[in-house]
């Protein structure tokens, strides 16, 4: 499903905290079986392929998706297209795309003599403000993949990436190498999600569920890996 705000727009969280759409924003949730809404597809957990998403966004936005970024071009100065691949096997509800007016903060995570890239994304005013702040909130990435790597074995992927999105009707979607999550997290006290969202990759991502009637599997995954996580640290 495709989510357009208009700027201006006023969402209140559980608690009713305010916080205003600042940019136009376009987003994909696909779980369990929505991505046949916006491609085409065997919309299936078990049917898994390599991807790719060729994005086009007017000047001054970005485009974000799964895997690696090959290339941007801009067209006659008025838009800019992202060239995404994913280079490892994704059933279709992990595929994402995110495009709004995004800052990009990175981070690298150095697990055993190897280094897992990650790249995040957010809105400008998000990056280190007084209510949110993504950058603060990004600090125990690094040390989280680190833990997960020790128990779990290598991260399985070519990189970890979040994009924060808003609004969200949920806490965190564990889209592959480009974990979506909702801005109210980014308040520098969201580890548990975020582990969570880090767990999948293990659970669900790399080792995915045949069908919906498993799905237990990939949560319960996740919500060991919280528990496993805060009692190492």
């Amino acid at each position: 499903m495709i989510v357009k705000n208009v700027n201006g727009t006023t969402v209140r969280d559980d608690k009713g905290n305010p916080a205003i759409v600042e940019h136009n924003i376009a987003y994909s949730m696909s779980e369990p079986e929505l991505a046949r809404y916006w491609m085409p597809c065997n919309d299936r957990p078990y049917d898994k392929a390599l991807s790719a998403m060729t994005i086009t966004v007017p000047m001054g936005y970005t485009a974000t998706s799964n895997g690696l970024l090959n290339k941007i071009d801009t067209i006659d100065n008025e838009f800019v297209t992202f060239y995404w691949e994913n280079y490892e096997p994704i059933p279709s509800y992990l595929m994402n795309f995110a495009a709004s007016i995004f800052e990009e903060y990175k981070q690298i995570a150095v697990v055993d003599n190897d280094t897992v890239p990650m790249l995040h994304y957010a809105w400008p005013k998000d990056m280190n403000g007084g209510y949110f702040k993504l950058i603060p909130s990004m600090d125990t990435h690094p040390q989280m993949m680190e833990v997960l790597t020790d128990n779990y074995g290598p991260y399985p992927f070519s990189r970890y990436g979040t994009v924060t999105v808003h609004p969200f009707p949920y806490g965190g979607m564990e889209h592959q190498t480009n974990v979506t999550q909702n801005r109210f997290w980014i308040r520098d006290n969201g580890d548990g999600g975020f582990v969570h969202e880090m767990g999948h990759h293990w659970f669900g991502n790399m080792i995915t569920c045949a069908t919906w009637a498993d799905i237990w599997i990939n949560e319960g995954g996740a919500t060991f890996t919280e528990a496993m996580y805060f009692g190492s640290v």
